[in-house]
């Protein structure tokens, strides 16, 4: 009987039978036996991947075999996305109502130039994973993550990735995905900062066990800014993590929680403990619908998915605008006032106001980094936190006309929607609800 070993490499090595022939001699089949679940096509592709241990024939096919959905396809899905289509998950689904922004470009790179202001990320995102991988099937959900579709969505998939931007989606996917029973893997980015955990995973902890309640005001890319390759730092291990939830190997990031600091280029770890009282996840829960779980958002007026974007325009030495500090700025306010009405008002409504020449002042309460990329002309810089926006809104608020606005709306709602809401209220009953 001779002997054939076939080594890890392409060579086989003969041995000379040295005890007679063969006991049969039928021909022996050439097919080869492949892991149950996956083809010859398959194999070959991932064998580098499969050739890990941890991995090996069993854990691809689960791979090959599983349904993620990633909600977001911006800076974090722009790694989650490619790295989940290029270990080859069965079906990818993709939801992000946003379209493609050149503001975007320099850390959403599966977007390109010719995308920006036409194209929505979710069906940018399908069209990269096609190419990528075409033995991936890709659903493309357009609209967005909402209380009334978020149970429905996160339930025909096996993983979900939240790569979003807002507290209101997080909250929203988070408890969807607790009343589901499915895996969360989180990331965030912001500046130069990153973190990354998974919830709900095999009695695990949820978002609301880590945050009961959300921060005072949540910063966004928007407003503070990201270096690009930070969300691809979290995008990539979240896309780990998530290989390794529908895998089945390795020690998945459960009950603790991945501090990422650029800066210094370190990493920090923290315990999150499953809370007995968690709305969502405990022994008593109170979320227990999607109803309940958007009542919450509302109550407290948690930004959602944003709409719209900036049009950037230089600025010209003729028109460049003064940085005043907030008692400056209430002195300059007090020369404007005439009714004493206070309010908001849209873009639309104050570029007519621009248009037709109306006596106000435009006081821009943006940090000075964000003030001197991009301000309008005649524009007075009062660089404040949003905790002390309301302080300054108490102090000129009845002091200025009707027109009086900046170019951060959404930091003054954020700020009148929070806390500060009761003082404002009482330094000017006209404020809106």
């Amino acid at each position: 009987m001779s002997v054939y070993i076939q080594s890890p490499s392409t060579s086989t090595i003969f041995i000379p039978s040295t005890r007679g022939a063969m006991a049969s001699s039928q021909p022996m089949a050439n097919t080869p036996i492949l892991p149950d679940g996956l083809t010859g096509a398959q194999v070959e592709r991932y064998s580098r991947q499969m050739l890990v241990e941890d991995i090996g024939g069993s854990g691809q096919a689960k791979i090959s075999g599983s349904k993620v959905l990633v909600v977001g396809a911006g800076g974090l899905g722009s790694s989650v996305i490619p790295c989940l289509a290029g270990a080859g998950v069965g079906t990818l689904g993709l939801v992000d109502p946003d379209t493609v922004d050149t503001s975007n470009l320099h850390r959403q790179f599966i977007h390109r130039e010719a995308d920006a202001g036409r194209e929505n990320k979710a069906v940018s995102a399908a069209r990269l994973v096609a190419q990528l991988n075409s033995g991936v099937k890709t659903v493309v959900h357009a609209s967005p993550l909402e209380s009334g579709n978020a149970l429905e969505l996160v339930s025909g998939y096996d993983c979900v990735v939240d790569a979003s931007d807002n507290p209101r989606t997080r909250y929203l996917v988070s408890d969807a995905c607790v009343l589901a029973g499915k895996p969360l893997v989180s990331g965030s980015a912001i500046g130069l900062e990153g973190q990354l955990t998974v919830y709900n995973f095999e009695g695990g902890p949820c978002n609301r066990c880590a945050y009961p309640n959300p921060p005072a005001a949540a910063a966004s890319c928007s407003d503070s800014g990201v270096v690009g390759p930070v969300p691809a730092v979290i995008g990539n291990l979240q896309s780990l993590e998530a290989l390794k939830v529908i895998g089945g190997f390795g020690a998945v990031l459960s009950e603790k929680l991945i501090m990422y600091d650029a800066r210094s280029t370190t990493f920090h770890r923290f315990i999150v403990k499953k809370r007995p009282g968690c709305a969502a996840c405990g022994l008593v829960p109170t979320i227990t619908s999607m109803a309940a779980s958007d009542a919450f958002c509302m109550e407290r007026s948690l930004r959602g998915v944003a709409s719209g974007g900036c049009a950037f325009a230089p600025r010209t030495a003729a028109a460049t605008p003064k940085h005043l500090t907030p008692p400056a700025a209430a002195a300059l306010a007090s020369g404007y006032g005439r009714n004493g009405e206070c309010g908001e008002v849209s873009a639309l409504e104050y570029s007519a106001v621009r248009a037709q020449g109306v006596p106000h002042a435009l006081i821009d309460v943006r940090d000075a980094t964000q003030f001197e990329m991009c301000a309008l002309p005649g524009s007075f810089n009062v660089p404040v936190s949003r905790a002390a926006l309301a302080a300054l809104l108490i102090s000129i608020c009845a002091k200025v006309p009707r027109y009086f606005t900046h170019t951060a709306a959404s930091t003054l709602r954020a700020s009148c929607s929070t806390c500060s809401l009761a003082s404002c209220r009482a330094a000017c009953t006209k404020l809106p609800p």
